[in-house]
């Protein structure tokens, strides 16, 4: 049997829908107070300027916005995806965006806040991306042969070091901050 008739054959066995999905949870402690972290980070802005990938963030209205995150899957160039959100607290010290369940584009991000002592705030980013297809090959012309699971390895590593990247830059704004507003 060649390799394009394998090619084929597993094309034609593949599932019907094609998901690809990531979650990704991490903290930091960042040298300010948690008063202070959450007013920073109510700036969409924030996660605009520092969060890699993330290319727009537009407000709809009061609970709504739309999210334009952009993912360099492997041997591909990049795919950029709008996710509409809405936000929610779930107690004082969390706030969750998600997109609507059912969506071929879904999108939880939930930020939780506390105070680690009275100068320090841990935060804690939970992010969950999953997209589905009806062929792999709307993602890729390789998807199919790759599979969910290699391509979800790979988008979750992307997400893995995003949130890195994210942690080191507010953390160095965050201590600009503080160093520019102590000297004399």
């Amino acid at each position: 049997m060649t390799a394009s008739m394998l090619i084929f054959a597993f094309l034609a066995a593949a599932p019907d829908m094609f998901t690809i999905h990531a979650e990704v949870a991490d903290s930091i402690t960042l040298n300010a107070q948690c008063v202070r972290v959450r007013s920073y980070l109510n700036d969409p802005n924030v996660f605009r300027r520092h969060f890699p990938g993330i290319l727009n963030i537009r407000q709809i209205n009061a609970t709504q916005s739309e999210w334009t995150y952009e993912l360099k899957p492997p041997l591909s160039s990049a795919r950029r995806t709008a996710y509409i959100v809405t936000e929610r607290e779930a107690d004082i010290n969390t706030v969750i965006f998600e997109t609507d369940a059912g969506t071929n584009d879904y999108m939880y991000c939930r930020a939780q806040i506390l105070p680690a002592c009275d100068t320090t705030t841990r935060l804690t980013l939970e992010l969950r991306l999953q997209s589905s297809r009806e062929h792999g090959s709307a993602f890729h012309f390789l998807a199919p042969v790759l599979g969910q699971n290699f391509i979800s390895a790979r988008m979750r590593d992307q997400l893995k070091s995003d949130i890195t990247v994210f942690f080191k830059r507010i953390n160095d704004e965050l201590e600009s901050f503080s160093a520019s507003s102590h000297r004399p």
